[in-house]
């Protein structure tokens, strides 16, 4: 009960040290990079000292402000077993790039900041009926017809049948049955004794 608590206390402790010498009160994440829109965004905050942590349960508030719109306020709410992060979920956001900090409390140094982007579902997703034009496109540039569903049974009598190609097999020469390489064989070991001779090697 105890160890896991004094030690992850511990861990929390030090690993804040680092980040406050970087100059770093706070920071506010999100969870993704890019959304699909419809998608909920969420937005953490992240107290790394004890001392500029709000008294209130809702005492942060987050700017949101979205490329070439208005900007907007949300209130993030304090999480009951971590007393020092605080998080709110973002709805109905429109696309776009969206740019975040946190705008109180008012904290000194850099102000931390997120971006994220909202974008729209895929073509594919958004049309889900069949485009019968681009079947039929399809079937004619490549020589093709369209097969409905009841029809697949069929399909092995539809594929036309296809034309028998001789593959060329090449001769095979039987290298260790011919005369060249014995001769070209000897002819080496002939040099080789002549040279060692020569050189005095044997």
């Amino acid at each position: 009960t105890y160890f896991g608590k004094y030690w992850g206390q511990a861990i929390r402790y030090l690993s804040r040290g680092k980040l406050l010498g970087k100059d770093r009160s706070a920071e506010l994440v999100v969870d993704r990079q890019t959304y699909v829109s419809g998608e909920p965004v969420l937005l953490r905050v992240r107290f790394l000292d004890d001392r500029l942590v709000p008294a209130q349960d809702e005492g942060v508030v987050v700017t949101v402000e979205r490329a070439g719109a208005n900007r907007r306020d949300v209130t993030l709410n304090r999480l009951p077993h971590l007393p020092t992060v605080f998080e709110t979920q973002l709805t109905g956001l429109a696309d776009g790039a969206y740019h975040a900090w946190i705008s109180r409390p008012a904290l000194e140094g850099t102000v931390p900041t997120a971006d994220f982007r909202v974008d729209s579902q895929q073509r594919e997703l958004q049309r889900k009926v069949v485009d019968r034009s681009d079947l039929e496109l399809a079937a004619k540039l490549s020589g093709g017809q369209i097969v409905e569903l009841e029809e697949v049974a069929q399909l092995p009598r539809l594929i036309p049948q296809g034309r028998l190609i001789p593959l060329e097999q090449g001769r095979t020469i039987p290298i260790w049955s011919r005369w060249e390489p014995l001769i070209l064989f000897l002819l080496l070991l002939t040099t080789e004794w002549i040279l060692r001779r020569r050189w005095r090697l044997l």
